[in-house]
């Protein structure tokens, strides 16, 4: 079990080559606008809201074997800035249950705050074999 979110529904442990868990910090930040002057009169632009989550060392685990192809699509292939991006459009408040996803053939990621009111669990799987016909 470990770190991190459940698995999404219809899709067990022992369906994985390897599943890679953690407990992030995970905060919204609002970005003011710049304030600009158009013939003399201030405009100010809008602002937007940041997401950031920040994976910690300690809080992070690998089940089953290692799968060096798990961790190159979290990092190589941008499957984690994908899932950052879901995150922004999304914008969870730090108290929601309810979850992203992002699902990428064998390879998936899965988050949700857990009413943490701080953190963002988080669940990254690589399947075995055929990809099961599995929404979420």
């Amino acid at each position: 079990m470990g770190w991190g979110a459940n698995l999404p529904e219809g899709i067990k442990e022992e369906d994985c080559v390897c599943t890679w868990g953690a407990r992030a910090i995970y905060t919204l930040c609002y970005k003011p606008g710049a304030t600009t002057y158009r013939r003399g009169k201030r405009v100010q632009k809008s602002g937007k809201t940041v997401v950031d989550i920040d994976i910690l060392p300690d809080r992070q685990n690998c089940s089953n074997e290692f799968s060096s192809e798990l961790i190159e699509w979290l990092n190589v292939d941008a499957g984690f800035s994908r899932f950052k991006k879901l995150a922004e459009a999304a914008q969870l408040p730090t108290s929601s249950r309810e979850s992203i996803e992002l699902r990428d053939g064998k390879f998936g990621i899965r988050g949700t705050p857990n009413g943490s009111y701080g953190y963002m669990y988080i669940k990254a799987w690589q399947l075995k074999g055929e990809v099961p016909d599995v929404q979420g």
